[in-house]
């Protein structure tokens, strides 16, 4: 109708490379729907393509506000023989060579038209919630004041109990909402990896000295911020430092490399001598991996980097029997890392 029409935005994209072009109408960030509606033309006819229309609606999530949907017409030309039409029996839904790298071609196409359509938003403003603070009293009325003092009849004011909006109405994300939570961007979310209640009983390790580090590890946990990690929505990142948490009503600027590194010490001292293995593609040399680690550090003594990496190499290998078996790690007789401790799971 004339709601959508007025917020839609012409996105136009072509690929010699991959042989297709895009024609499509789209709704700004300004409006949205309950419901995603997404009309796609391949080639002139009107199909289902899954993969596209989850790539589109994840873009749009960060645009629109919570379970709120855009209008999408697209209509893309690609050469008919690179359309696989017996995907269905209908024939209603087709795949298309190279699918995942023309997706992420529109996907970009419609986030450059989004992004400068973003410059200018519309937003609903609601008035201030009137807590019943800072009342001025109301002055008597000379007119309804009766008796022969001259006082005025006053009522007894009725206490009202104002009540207070719900705690995720207050913040600007619910934490109710399964995407906001950190466990959501691991593979398989099967558990809050930040507030994990069960760990006390997951030692494994005979170690003492082990044992004693990670009890005083545990004594520096704070239970108030366990549970705010364990019922927290990811806000989003500030920079490449620091991020922003919400628990309840209040947000919390969290710095992500140090609550990495007591992660990751937590997580190795629980599962130590028990860590998983990930084995990598390609195995890495580990001298061009300590002059990477060395090129912005000064040297002492007089010993170039290339020598301290090769001594550190040779003492990497003599002790590549106790890394794996305490810590996953993997370095071949050759100097080569072939595996990789699997820190935190999924």
């Amino acid at each position: 109708g004339s709601s959508i029409s007025k917020e839609l935005i012409s996105i136009s994209s072509e690929s010699k490379e991959l042989k297709f072009k895009i024609e499509a109408l789209a709704t700004n960030p300004n409006f949205h729907t309950k419901t995603f509606q997404f009309i796609l033309f391949i080639n002139n006819r009107l199909v289902e393509n899954n993969s596209m229309k989850r790539a589109i609606s994840a873009l749009y999530n960060e645009y629109l506000p919570n379970h709120s949907h855009p209008f999408v017409y697209l209509s893309l030309q690609i050469f008919p023989s690179h359309v696989d039409v017996n995907v269905h029996p209908t024939k209603r839904e087709v795949h298309f060579l190279n699918e995942e790298q023309v997706i992420d071609e529109i996907r970009d196409a419609f986030e450059k038209s989004l992004q400068g359509a973003n410059s200018s938003r519309a937003f609903l403003m609601q008035t201030t919630l009137d807590m019943g603070t800072d009342q001025k009293p109301k002055e008597a009325d000379p007119k309804k004041s009766s008796g022969k003092s001259g006082k005025s009849e006053e009522k007894p004011n009725a206490s009202r109990k104002r009540s207070q909006p719900p705690a995720n109405k207050m913040v600007r994300t619910d934490s109710h909402n399964p995407s906001g939570r950190l466990a959501a961007y691991l593979r398989n979310p099967t558990q809050n990896v930040l507030a994990n209640k069960k760990r006390h009983k997951r030692q494994r390790t005979k170690l003492t000295s082990v044992r004693e580090l990670y009890s005083e590890h545990l004594e520096k946990c704070s239970a108030s911020l366990e549970q705010v990690f364990s019922d927290c929505t990811f806000v989003g990142c500030v920079d490449e430092k620091y991020a922003l948490l919400q628990h309840k009503t209040k947000m919390y600027l969290v710095n992500v490399p140090a609550l990495c590194k007591d992660l990751m010490l937590e997580r190795v001292l629980l599962n130590f001598g028990h860590l998983k293995k990930y084995k990598l593609s390609t195995p890495a040399p580990i001298e061009k991996l300590l002059l990477l680690a060395l090129k912005y550090e000064s040297t002492k003594g007089g010993e170039t980097k290339e020598k301290i990496a090769q001594q550190l190499t040779e003492l990497l290998i003599s002790k590549g029997e106790m890394l794996e078996e305490y810590f996953a790690v993997k370095i071949t007789d050759s100097g080569h890392l072939t595996e990789l401790p699997e820190i935190v799971e999924n």
